[in-house]
């Protein structure tokens, strides 16, 4: 494929373009004027609010724009048409927004005296006259004298014209000379007037009641203005070849300084540093992959201040619904007047030389793009949609890094290849892959332990088994691991991490050898067929510890906590596999209990050590002895100079918590510490995951409540206490911690991950425990380079980290240098490896331009959203409105608008239909504290369905020049296909046109106990949301419901249930079961992909 090269004809272009500004300066009052559409009559006149960053435009006669720093200026346009447009503005606008008193108040506002949203007070007559007539005196009198004397000589000559006394100021309306308004333009309002919550949608209803001289399309250009609380991210991924810093900055400063300049009066000096600064931070730095553009609501298209930051996404013309401005966007586009009514008045002069410069810029820059740029072949512009190949092969080539044991210099390295060393940047393999199963390098590296799948007909999880050997790298000597050497099949298996001695669990029960070259094992438990030892069951596996093995080596390599369980009372379900030739279905039973079920598997803990060869189970003791606990997090640390064991245990409701610390000669594990939780919060295992130690202090997360919400945040707390032990917070700020890294022992700095500066962000922090240190949080991983969504991974000395950077470009992995000085930690770092070839796939893949925004959806709540746009549809075609698919998770603590690079099977389908993606993250989210998480509790498919569905509708708004609001479509899956179902039985009829649902929850009465009573609670059933007592919507929406008959985690029996209830009301669907699939159908990924995207094919060109 054939490139123009852009990169030396920049300087060409920007001054062809600012010529095209130069001479077009006759026509930037009618070019102003369309911003909100005003006839010919009128002027726009833009305002700005610096409490809420507030961006509204509206037209008043022949008044240039305006801008107060801290006041909002607005002024009303009075017709006979003016009552009735704004009582049907208010209907249509206030359907889209989530205030429920909307019409009324706005209905109210529309008085016959007074067509005004923000006050129903009338306007004096004089509103029409004073602001013009000072605005054409100050113009004429500030060419001959000063400022100040204008003031004075033009407020008194207005106000004598005008019918107004000198000095006389309406009491409601603020009129009258304002020193952050010194022309006198526009209507300040009162201190004292209440501020509606609701500014989107007055002001959209205002440029209604303002625009009823205009035509339609011109009123929708004011609407789209008008953005309070809107902060707006857009990153768009383009070639690393190109210096970003080179010309990102110029062209920004370019754009946004004729956006500026354009509207201001002469007197305004502040548009370059202004854009200046704002392009500063908004474009990348060199060899970038990413550059984004943050927009705060159009401020800086009014001129305010520096501390607002010029917009250069803002259109003077017209704010496109993707935020993005084209090229010498001033000299193109449809003229209003043009296409206006026949008895305006038209410049025809102006009109046809404004024509002929437009056509001769356009010559001159089609000549330099000819002339200066090369042609050649390129690679770094995306040449075909994405496709199913491209889940394999945009992914990330490396996997897990860890520091070696010994040498802190050197690094170890998964990778598809095998396992590799890394050093001074430069890899080597070390053991290559052999097959698709699990490599496990020893502590010293010398051996390598390879696990492959063994038979398994039932395909029941809980009986899935291994072959284990392991390779003696030096040597090339391999060993079966197991009590049958290679006949032998393990369940867990687990490297001492100080030797090369290790364990593993066969037949339920634990083993233990000293080398891989030992004949001999020693039996470390007694587990059998009731009682298993060294391994969770599914519930623990899946909704606490996120593992198989139950096995922790102590740090000092000499003993091992293991945990063992009793399930031979909890109840199973069946799970049905379906083999060919095989006459009868293969049945097997896996232990799940369901919610309210009346037994759960009864965990214990013990500890093996390896010198004496002895085992002790410990007893815990609790309070509450006699009631269930589940296992929470279990842990070895260094306490007062002493390993010590630490387990916490909760409640069945998980809401309650004990900390415990055992003793391996008592074989106690003596109660340390409990905690209740404020109601509608709940623990997580990730809360005590990360849990350290320092000297004689614990550090663990709690929530902290901080002005109107809570936080996740670092509790400390002191066992050198006695019995009184209250827990204490470090300040550091109003954000989650997501968990904790450790402490270095020189210089006493604590390094924790958190979700910031933004919620969507994870960065790697640091924050001094010195007492008389400086107490500021720090901000290690912000400097990064691409690197927005950062997991950093420490050393033991804490003096250097591995940082994996998962977005906001192409993944890449860093090595920083940590200092331990929290003023002075910096980003000091750099790639730890780069791969070329990757990199030129990642250009080459036609990655959607990606967009986010915060959206107010309440009066305490706002909504983030994560937009995705096909990349050619983006730059290329913007005329035509594309399909919208919903993507929604929606789970509690779930984060969907993660700043993250995304190619998951949504994006393929996407990119193959030309679909735009939406993600939503409302109320039940995470990352904003406990005010969003607890918004759901006890009530699962209630607040988080509603908040989707008003957000999809604003969304829909704000981008109705790109997005369909015909072709709408949703797609979940697992709690996703719980919420996909719910939000077509909440819509209005026809709002979707069609769903995916993908192993959907029917009802949370059918899943696990761990997960449903987290969040409910001891809700009674009643209050159970259930999707299939709602239905008669997919009467005409249509709907793809796909299940794996395997599944283990979200059970048929959910899609069973809402099959029946759907023919049962004589509704159509489409139906996609996978035999011998489990909840992922991951062997069956391309035709998953292939039946969405035919799905979403007939449902997007088929009429309603």
């Amino acid at each position: 494929m054939m490139k123009l090269n852009l990169k030396p004809n920049l300087a060409v272009i920007v001054v062809t373009v600012a010529l095209a500004v130069n001479f077009s300066e006759a026509s930037v009052v009618r070019k102003t004027r369309q911003t909100c559409g005003c006839v010919e009559s009128y002027q726009p006149t833009c305002s700005c609010q610096q409490s809420s960053q507030q961006y509204s435009c509206s037209c008043q006669p022949t008044t240039p724009c305006s801008c107060a720093s801290s006041q909002s200026s607005q002024y009303q346009v009075q017709t006979s048409q003016c009552v009735p447009a704004c009582r049907q503005s208010c209907s249509q606008q206030c359907q889209t927004v989530a205030n429920p008193q909307c019409e009324s108040t706005c209905q109210q506002s529309c008085q016959s005296n007074s067509c005004n949203p923000m006050t129903s007070t009338p306007m004096p007559a004089s509103q029409s006259c004073l602001p013009q007539c000072q605005n054409n005196c100050m113009q004429q009198c500030t060419q001959q004298q000063s400022v100040e004397q204008c003031q004075q000589i033009c407020q008194e000559q207005c106000n004598q014209e005008c019918g107004v006394s000198n000095g006389q100021q309406d009491s409601t309306t603020g009129y009258g000379y304002n020193p952050y308004n010194p022309y006198g333009y526009g209507q300040v309002q009162n201190q004292n007037q209440n501020q509606n919550q609701y500014q989107n949608t007055q002001c959209e209803q205002q440029c209604s009641s303002q625009c009823t001289q205009q035509t339609s399309s011109s009123c929708q250009q004011c609407q789209s203005t008008c953005q309070p609380q809107r902060e707006q991210v857009i990153t768009i991924y383009i070639s690393a070849s190109l210096p970003q810093s080179s010309e990102c900055v110029p062209q920004c400063q370019q754009t946004c300084q004729q956006q500026c300049q354009s509207v201001q009066q002469p007197s305004y000096q502040n548009c370059a540093p202004a854009c200046s600064t704002s392009c500063s931070q908004s474009c990348s730095q060199p060899a970038q992959m990413a550059c984004q553009v943050v927009q705060n609501s159009g401020a800086a298209a009014c001129g305010c201040q520096s501390n607002y930051s010029p917009t250069l996404t803002e259109n003077l013309r017209e704010r496109r619904p993707d935020g993005m401005t084209a090229d010498a966007d001033l000299l193109e586009g449809y003229d209003e007047e043009l296409g206006g009514n026949e008895a305006q008045k038209r410049d025809c002069k102006g009109i046809t030389t404004a024509v002929i410069v437009v056509l001769f810029i356009m010559a001159l820059i089609f000549a330099a793009l000819v002339l200066f740029t090369p042609l050649f072949a390129s690679t770094h512009l995306p040449s075909k949609r994405l496709n199913i190949s491209d889940l394999r092969n945009l992914r990330y080539p490396f996997g897990e890094f860890q520091f070696t044991l010994d040498n802190p210099n050197t690094i170890v390295m998964q990778s598809w290849e095998g396992v590799e060393l890394v050093e001074d940047g430069v890899s080597r393999l070390l053991f290559g892959r052999e097959s698709g199963g699990e490599i496990s390098p020893s502590a010293d590296l010398k051996y390598f332990a390879l696990t492959d799948h063994a038979t398994n007909p039932g395909m029941n999880p809980q009986n899935e088994t291994y072959h284990l050997k392991i390779v003696n790298n030096e040597e090339r000597i391999t060993h079966d691991v197991g009590l049958r050497g290679k006949e032998s099949t393990v369940q867990a298996f687990k490297w001492n991490g100080k030797f090369n001695d290790f364990v593993f669990v066969e037949n339920n029960k634990i083993y233990y050898k000293t080398a891989p070259e030992e004949k001999g094992v020693v039996k470390v438990s007694n587990g059998g067929q009731n009682t298993v030892d060294g391994l969770f069951d599914w519930i623990y596996e899946e909704e606490i510890f996120g593992k198989k093995d139950a096995l922790w080596w102590s740090p000092n390599g000499n003993r091992l906590a293991f945990a063992s369980y009793d399930n031979h009372l909890t109840r199973n379900i069946s799970l049905k596999s379906y083999h060919r030739l095989n006459s009868y279905t293969i049945d097997t039973n896996l232990h799940y209990p369901k919610t309210f079920a009346k037994v759960l598997p009864s965990y214990t803990l013990s500890i093996w050590d390896k010198r004496t060869e002895q085992a002790r189970q410990m007893d815990v003791q609790l309070k509450d002895s006699l009631s269930y606990h589940y296992l929470l997090a279990v842990k070895w640390l260094e306490i007062n100079g002493t390993e010590r064991l630490v387990s916490v245990w909760t409640n069945r409701y998980q809401n309650e918590i004990a900390l415990t610390i055992c003793d391996w000669e008592s074989a106690i594990c003596h109660l340390e510490f409990e905690y209740k939780y404020a109601a509608k919060r709940w623990v997580s295992h990730d809360d005590f995951n990360t849990m350290i130690a320092f000297e004689d202090t614990l550090y663990f997360l709690l929530p902290h409540d901080l002005r109107g919400n809570a936080f996740q945040q670092i509790a400390t707390l002191r066992l050198s206490n006695g019995q009184h032990r209250t827990p204490k917070f470090l300040q550091l700020g109003e954000f989650d911690v997501t968990s904790i890294e450790g402490i270095s022992p020189k210089t006493r700095t604590l390094y924790y991950h958190a979700a910031a500066p933004r919620p969507q962000q994870r960065n790697l922090f640091a924050y001094t425990l010195l007492e008389k240190a400086d107490k500021s949080v720090n901000c290690v991983t912000c400097g990064i380079t691409n690197c927005s969504w950062a997991q950093a991974q420490l050393d033991d000395e804490m003096t250097r980290a591995i940082v994996s950077c998962k977005g906001p470009a192409a993944p890449h992995t860093t090595l920083m240098n940590l200092t331990g000085n929290v003023k002075q930690e910096k980003a000091d770092y750099a790639e730890l490896l780069e791969d070329r070839s990757y990199q030129i796939k990642m250009e080459e893949a036609a990655l959607p331009v990606i967009i986010t925004e915060k959206i107010k959806i309440s009066d305490d709540y706002d909504a983030l959203i994560k937009l995705s746009i096909p990349r050619d549809v983006y730059h290329r075609d913007k005329s035509r409105a594309i399909p919208l698919l919903v993507h929604v998770y929606g789970g509690p603590n779930d984060q969907n608008t993660k700043d993250t690079t995304q190619v998951g099977i949504e994006e393929i389908v996407a990119s193959g239909q030309q679909v735009a993606i939406l993600r939503i993250d409302g109320r039940g989210s995470g990352g904003r504290g406990w005010k969003y998480r607890s918004a759901v509790y006890g009530q699962l498919g209630t607040v988080e369905v509603d908040d989707q569905l008003s957000v999809i509708k604003v969304v829909l708004r704000l981008y109705r020049h790109m997005l369909d609001a015909n072709r709408v479509a949703v797609f979940g899956w697992s709690y996703g296909g719980f919420m996909t179902l719910s939000m077509v039985n909440e819509a209005s009829e026809n709002f979707f046109k069609c769903a995916i649902s993908v192993a959907p929850v029917t009802n949370f009465a059918y899943y696990d106990a761990t997960y449903t009573e987290r969040y409910m609670g001891d809700a009674p059933l009643e209050s159970y949301s259930d999707v299939t007592r709602k239905l008669d919507n997919f009467k005409t929406t249509r709907l793809l419901l796909m299940h794996g008959l395997l599944d283990d985690n979200v059970h048929f029996q959910n899609s069973a249930i809402l099959i029946e209830e759907l023919q049962n009301k004589g509704i159509d669907f489409d139906l996609m079961v996978y035999p011998n699939q489990a909840h992922s159908l991951s062997t069956r990924t391309s035709h998953v992909v292939g039946k969405m995207s035919q799905f979403l094919k007939q449902c997007f060109a088929s009429e309603k």
